[in-house]
């Protein structure tokens, strides 16, 4: 499977599957902000949901399987160091060890300190 029908694959049953709750949980998009409508649509239809999967299609492709999965860990980590940058949250020592261990597990996971054979 292609990256681009990896990203159609999840953008229609996630599709399918939100039109199948909307009888349950309502649609209250009407009566939302234009402007905060707009920001999810971008956010997380756009760059998350599409972007993203589209992306990570093309990682599994050049990197194989392993090592795209791999890189997902660092996910976690980035988004607490990207919270506190970007947004002032604050970032304890529990979040600074957690995010070294988890970089040092996607660089042991990687193999990028293994002994390379010639």
């Amino acid at each position: 499977m292609t990256p681009l029908e990896g990203g159609a694959l999840v953008c229609v049953w996630s599709t399918l599957i939100t039109l199948a709750l909307i009888p349950f949980l309502g649609l209250h998009l009407l009566s939302a902000p234009l402007g905060e409508v707009a920001l999810q649509v971008l956010t997380q239809g756009v760059l998350s949901g599409l972007c993203a999967t589209l992306l990570y299609g093309y990682a599994i492709r050049a990197l194989g399987g392993t090592l795209a999965a791999a890189y997902t860990a660092a996910t976690p980590a980035a988004a607490a160091i990207g919270g506190g940058l970007l947004l002032g949250e604050q970032i304890g020592a529990a979040t600074i060890a957690a995010a070294v261990i988890t970089g040092l597990g996607v660089i042991l996971s990687t193999g990028l300190l293994s002994k390379r054979q010639a």
